[in-house]
């Protein structure tokens, strides 16, 4: 795990479940009822509250991350409420990364000064694709003339540290799409940027419409090629691939993300939520009507508390490990007597093109991204 010290804080994630449309492959808890958000609003500020009555938690933190959901639906008096009671009940520290999550289509000048003015210093755009047919298929509310106007809005106002996403592995999608999808992504020159395979959960329109033979799934060779020409696009333009889904200029690597790939504490706000504290896992339940219900009875809607096992915690060090800045094998072997550079000198060498190694620590390399769970379900069954 990660050596802890003073210089490592928590962060703070706060859910905003609600979205104007849902996207047709997502499956986070959200709700279409933008009326209710007000009401929300003040349970997620009891919820705060009643955390803050707990004992066991670090109060300096240096990360929040507001996501969704569609966080930018928040009135600039309903995020000045949710930053403001944070600020009230922790101590937020100088030059934390405040993230909002914002989809082209809820952002105007106005409404991307008043987010400036109340703390947001990160913005991450779920841009996903530009091309126009892609988002349709996708269900996205946005074209991808307004994804470009909006980014320079947000970048007008004086925003330096903007994220977009994209999607690649959508069916119909070929090279010459993807190709566009990069070279106008970097175009907008955004200091951050994360690429996600289209993934198909089983409780989305898109599981559905799969099933029902409305399209092709994306050969997986084709996926294969459209990522590793990602990384290499752009790794030459200047960023750095830092994780198996992103890419940042120097000194802008996602500061709330890397909590997660390096198990350092986070506390999780809103239904759905998660958080990591003391070893242990959280889970919100997600369910409004079971959030609201504990919140108003003054208890924290907290619906499992997982406590990780010596061997989930090996799993984690190694997939997270893997998928970030590497594993320490030093540590593997002195900790759970597992020798990883021996093993792909030896029964696993076929695996060892996929890994390379700096004076530290051993890295996937971008191929070794690409197939990362097979090859940590190989070093698993080699501690077993």
């Amino acid at each position: 795990m990660e050596n802890l010290s003073e210089k490592y804080y928590p962060g703070i994630y706060i859910h905003i479940p609600f979205c104007i449309s849902r996207c047709s492959y997502c499956d986070f808890f959200s709700s279409t009822d933008l009326n209710s958000i007000e009401k929300y609003v003040n349970a997620l500020i009891k919820e705060i509250e009643l955390f803050s009555g707990t004992q066991n938690f670090t109060k300096e933190i240096d990360t929040i991350y507001l996501g969704g959901g569609t966080p930018s639906l928040l009135s600039a008096k309903q995020l000045d409420s949710i930053l403001g009671s944070i600020h009230q009940h922790f101590n937020v520290l100088t030059n934390s990364e405040i993230t909002l999550e914002a989809n082209p289509g809820t952002i105007d000048l106005k409404y991307a000064q008043d987010y400036m003015n109340a703390g947001v210093n990160r913005i991450s755009f779920g841009i996903q694709s530009f091309d126009n047919s892609e988002l349709k298929f996708l269900n996205r509310i946005h074209t991808a003339e307004e994804a470009v106007a909006s980014f320079n809005i947000i970048r007008s106002i004086g925003f330096d540290n903007i994220s977009i996403d994209l999607i690649f592995g959508i069916p119909n999608q070929n090279e010459k799409i993807w190709e566009n999808n990069l070279n106008n992504a970097l175009l907008l020159n955004p200091e951050h940027i994360s690429v996600y395979n289209l993934i198909y959960e089983s409780d989305t329109k898109l599981y559905s419409d799969l099933n029902k033979n409305l399209f092709n799934i994306m050969p997986e060779n084709l996926e294969e090629k459209l990522y590793l020409r990602t990384s290499d696009f752009f790794t030459q333009a200047g960023y750095e691939h830092y994780e198996v889904s992103n890419f940042a200029k120097p000194n802008f690597q996602a500061r709330h993300n890397s909590k997660y790939w390096k198990h350092i504490p986070y506390y999780g706000f809103g239904p759905s939520s998660h958080s990591f504290s003391d070893g242990n896992r959280y889970r919100n339940y997600s369910n409004f009507a079971k959030y609201y219900n504990l919140i108003e009875n003054g208890k924290l809607p907290i619906e499992e508390v997982e406590k990780l096992s010596d061997e989930e915690k090996f799993t984690e060090y190694l997939m997270l490990g893997l998928r970030s800045d590497g594993i320490d094998n030093n540590f593997i072997r002195e900790k759970y007597n597992l020798d990883i550079e021996y093993l792909l000198n030896t029964e696993l060498k076929y695996l060892s093109m996929y890994f390379k190694k700096d004076s530290k620590k051993i890295k996937l390399t971008p191929s070794g991204y690409f197939v990362i769970n097979e090859i940590i379900i190989s070093l698993i069954k080699k501690q077993t």
